[in-house]
């Protein structure tokens, strides 16, 4: 079970919900992005995990990999690829079919697959809408996103979260890359939750 492997990020994952209710009068958003600065610093298994300890807390909650440059969230869960978020987008499937069930609280949406630029389906109108209708559906929506520095569409899909989750890996990222990534950020008046650092051992 994905659950066993990811059991030890899910615990930091605990503490980081915990750190995020403090500074929110004791709520987790209802839409949040995690992202990261760069590729490969551990965002998609922290977005997993973090989804799994919402879940097991009682939380209904849908994970939506919106990365559809570079799908991976598919492979964590071992479910199929498609049809996804771009298929939803491009009209090709309805919400019910993209909707993969990993427990009684979690649904997992994944990426899909499309030649067209991910900019063009997730910078829409309908991706708007598709967040908030989840959203009013009662669920908290957790959405892996596209690292800040290398894909537009992670600053489009955080412009309609109530916040981010920055995950930096501590041991390769240039602070320079990090300060870029806030600021950005900060340019476009994104609520940044917090940074939380991966691979510190």
């Amino acid at each position: 079970m994905v659950d066993n492997i990811l059991d030890g990020i899910i615990d930091r994952c605990y503490d980081i919900q915990a750190n995020i209710r403090l500074d929110n009068n004791g709520l987790i958003p209802n839409v949040l992005v995690i992202t990261s600065t760069l590729d490969g610093e551990g965002k998609t298994t922290i977005a997993a995990a973090f989804s799994i300890a919402l879940s097991r807390k009682g939380h209904s909650t849908v994970l939506v990999d919106t990365n559809i440059r570079k799908p991976a969230m598919y492979s964590i869960f071992n479910v199929a690829p498609s049809p996804g978020l771009a298929e939803f987008l491009q009209n090709k499937a309805d919400v019910e079919n993209i909707k993969q069930r990993i427990n009684d609280k979690l649904t997992l949406i994944t990426a899909g697959s499309s030649q067209v630029n991910p900019v063009s389906l997730i910078d829409t109108s309908e991706m708007s809408n598709f967040i908030k209708m989840l959203k009013e559906q009662g669920n908290i929506v957790v959405i892996d996103s596209p690292s800040v520095t290398t894909g537009i569409e992670s600053l489009v899909v955080s412009k309609m979260s109530e916040g981010v989750i920055l995950v930096v890996n501590s041991r390769k990222t240039p602070c320079s890359k990090i300060r870029f990534a806030i600021k950005d950020l900060d340019n476009n008046e994104i609520n940044l939750l917090g940074v939380v650092l991966n691979n510190t051992i």
